[in-house]
């Protein structure tokens, strides 16, 4: 059995060699960006904006608005274990974006599979209230958690935990065509 130390180092490792292999196909943070919409889109059964100047990304079949945004895994400290999410710009660059919920979109931290409300994610999904963007910027324009579930110790981090779902309930919330 592998000890901690040695699975932690490995970790690390595959961490390294996975950047290198994104760098050398050339996989930019747009394009993951892009391919999470497609997926909540999906879910949703929605259509996207037409364009960049849309205050919204996507309008759902239930017809909410739906604003995406996607967050690779980022080291906070060099050598820390801990890793997390970053999402910039939920607002928009000019603070002008308006729509009914914002959907962040956070690469899988395999670590903690079993903890998150998805049992089988294949990104780990927050739904939250327009109404609460302000809140969770607060601090700057930036939304940042920790991807450890269990420990999340300020209240940012427990309200967007208290907003996590599965792209499962997303499609039973948004994807029906409103009556």
């Amino acid at each position: 059995m592998p000890t901690k130390e040695y699975l932690l180092r490995e970790l690390t490792r595959c961490r390294r060699d996975n950047e290198a292999l994104k760098k050398r196909l050339n996989i930019s943070e747009h394009s993951a960006g892009i391919a999470a919409e497609n997926y909540i889109c999906d879910a949703v059964r929605g259509k996207r904006s037409e364009g960049k100047t849309e205050p919204f990304d996507v309008r759902t079949a239930s017809k909410h608005r739906l604003e995406i945004k996607f967050a690779h895994l980022n080291t906070p400290d060099p050598g820390a274990n801990t890793l997390r999410w970053t999402w910039r710009n939920a607002l928009g660059n000019s603070r002008a974006k308006r729509y009914d919920r914002l959907i962040l979109v956070g690469e899988l931290d395999p670590r903690y599979m079993g903890d998150y409300e998805d049992p089988t994610p294949q990104y780990v999904i927050f739904d939250v209230p327009f109404a609460s963007v302000g809140f969770l910027m607060r601090q700057s324009a930036t939304i940042n958690l920790t991807t450890n579930p269990n420990g999340q110790k300020g209240e940012v981090g427990k309200r967007l935990l208290r907003c996590q779902t599965s792209f499962r309930e997303l499609r039973q919330r948004y994807g029906k065509k409103a009556k």
